[in-house]
């Protein structure tokens, strides 16, 4: 129908109308298409949220004591209860306490949203005998803490 009223609007406005020759002109209509302005789609997020929720002391629970020098495996059982999966860019830093021999940063492993993972760590047992509680955070790909912090609470005697 639009192609129709351009045509009517473009002969009605012409200043030199066309002047009878006997010549027929014929138009041809084709019909328009109206745009779609709404289409129910499924909406998803631009972005994701980072979070873990701590669940359990796999080895090393709190108070546990150890002997001075004695190589530690510390492991902590935790969900991934955010919307984004964590990879090797995702790292378990030290946010406080002594640094136990281990590093400052070591990159998480794989665990998808929604699953359990185990974080893990090297460490060792400090020379002098007392009390030690160190504690970590987890650090996305963008470098910004989030969730539960774990921690490593040990008695050296």
């Amino acid at each position: 129908m639009t192609g129709f009223l351009s045509l009517v609007l473009l002969v009605g406005c012409n200043p030199n109308p066309p002047t009878d020759t006997g010549v027929f002109y014929a138009a041809t209509i084709v019909p328009s298409i109206t745009p779609v302005t709404h289409i129910n789609t499924p909406t998803i997020p631009s972005e994701c949220t980072d979070n873990l929720d701590f669940i359990d002391d796999i080895t090393l629970r709190d108070g546990s004591t150890v002997k001075p020098g004695t190589s530690l495996d510390k492991r902590w059982q935790v969900q991934n209860t955010g919307t984004c999966p964590w990879n090797e860019q995702y790292s378990l830093r030290r946010t406080s306490g002594p640094a136990l021999g281990g590093t400052e940063r070591t990159p998480l492993r794989m665990v998808e949203p929604g699953s359990i993972g185990v974080l893990q760590l090297e460490l060792m047992a400090p020379a002098d005998a007392g009390n030690y509680r160190t504690s970590w955070r987890a650090y996305n790909n963008q470098g910004l803490p989030f969730g539960d912090p774990v921690t490593i609470d040990i008695i050296v005697q």
